[in-house]
């Protein structure tokens, strides 16, 4: 049950949240989220006595409207719908899903429009609109949970503040916007392929709701060359989900993975979206440039066929856009690793490690083992995975480490 209710909330949490605050209003939005969880807690206590409806959305929906409108009893908008609700008579407040659709978009908009630094819109759209937990935002975020939780307490009382004012526009006038959205998508996705959740290694919900909500905006925008790129990287990533985890949804290591499971029909898809972005755009951008490094990877027969020269090549254009990020730097030395001297990758990342946050520690060591494992110094490849057990990370995280560990015995 508990896995049931998790399964609706990825998939409907945002469309409820859009479609309840275009109705009733945006400066309402704190209550809709209330009226919204307080449905789901009452769907685990009633559905777990074997009272499952046959819509369990339908009826999700129902009692978060039934619960909003129950705490608006002194407003106008109370007296205006709640006898009609009563009655089931007004069509109004019945489930639209074109209309849902497009309250999720403008809703998407309305967090892109507020008058903050993109940190906080980034922080605000992923917590109140894709359900995300303090601690799945602070890892997106690369911030501290403390961090987060403070951004969003000061930022309740101005959204309501700045709803007042807000008007509903078109959505085609309005493409400076889009760059934040893709960022939105990107990280909703990202949290999906590595899930911050102890149980479960890809949280699938999520990354289709992040390919859905990119695909609904490329209804709208479809020669948009970011957007396109950020389809095709998508695509390329889910179709070798099949492979990325075992039968236990545990990780599968790159090497390892049977590359008959990968999907060919999404492989596809991602070509074709990738072409869009190449007939469209006059430069490399940073979505383009993960979609190739990940069509490389869908396209080897085999680990050992891997063009490991271009995907550094291409990593060091990451660095060139983003030459504070850390992660695009290790990547590169990943894939470095492959054709240059061992001592000169171990040796750049420990220049990073000096520099890294404590968070991104892991990942460090976890590059070391994987540059010392390859040139079969088993001794360090261990002590290098059993320091970074001591880090905090996941169940799934300490499960991986022990087949490593398992294997260099």
């Amino acid at each position: 049950m508990q896995r049931l209710t998790d399964h609706l909330f990825r998939i409907y949490y945002g469309k409820m949240v859009a479609y309840l605050t275009a109705k009733y209003g945006y400066n309402l939005l704190d209550a809709v989220l209330d009226a919204i969880q307080e449905a789901f807690e009452a769907a685990l206590r009633t559905w777990k006595f074997g009272n499952l409806p046959a819509d369990q959305f339908a009826w999700l929906y129902q009692v978060a409207q039934r619960k909003l409108l129950n705490g608006l009893k002194k407003s106008a908008t109370h007296q205006k719908h709640l006898s009609a609700l009563a009655e089931g008579q007004d069509l109004n407040l019945a489930w639209n899903e074109e209309e849902a659709e497009d309250d999720l978009l403008y809703l998407l908009f309305f967090f892109a429009r507020l008058p903050y630094g993109e940190k906080t819109k980034l922080a605000v759209t992923l917590y109140f609109l894709c359900g995300f937990s303090r601690k799945e935002v602070a890892k997106a975020l690369l911030s501290k949970e403390e961090t987060i939780k403070k951004m969003l307490s000061r930022s309740k009382d101005y959204i309501k503040k700045y709803a007042v004012g807000y008007r509903r526009f078109a959505i085609h006038q309005k493409e400076e916007d889009i760059a934040y959205l893709l960022k939105v998508l990107y990280l909703l996705f990202n949290e999906g392929y590595k899930s911050s959740n102890q149980k479960v290694a890809i949280e699938f919900d999520l990354c289709f709701e992040a390919m859905r909500l990119a695909k609904l905006l490329h209804g709208t925008y479809p020669k948009h060359v970011e957007l396109n790129a950020l389809l095709a990287l998508q695509f390329f990533t889910a179709a070798r989900f099949p492979a990325r985890v075992d039968s236990e949804s545990h990780w599968v290591d790159l090497a390892e993975q049977d590359r008959k499971l990968y999907e060919p029909q999404l492989m596809k898809t991602g070509y074709y979206y990738l072409e869009q972005a190449k007939i469209y755009g006059h430069s490399l951008t940073k979505y383009y440039l993960e979609a190739l490094i990940s069509s490389l990877h869908c396209s080897a027969l085999s680990y050992a066929d891997t063009d490991w020269r271009t995907i550094s090549f291409l990593y060091a254009q990451l660095e060139a856009l983003e030459p504070l990020s850390l992660a695009q730097q290790v990547n590169r030395l990943i894939a470095a690793s492959h054709f240059e001297p061992k001592n000169a990758i171990l040796d750049a990342l420990g220049a990073i490690e000096v520099k890294a946050a404590p968070n991104f520690l892991f990942t460090i060591l976890m590059a070391k083992a994987y540059v010392h494992r390859l040139h079969n110094d088993w001794g360090e490849a261990r002590h290098c995975y059993e320091e970074a057990l001591t880090k905090d990370i996941t169940v799934l995280d300490k499960v991986f480490i022990g087949k490593k560990l398992a294997a260099l015995s």
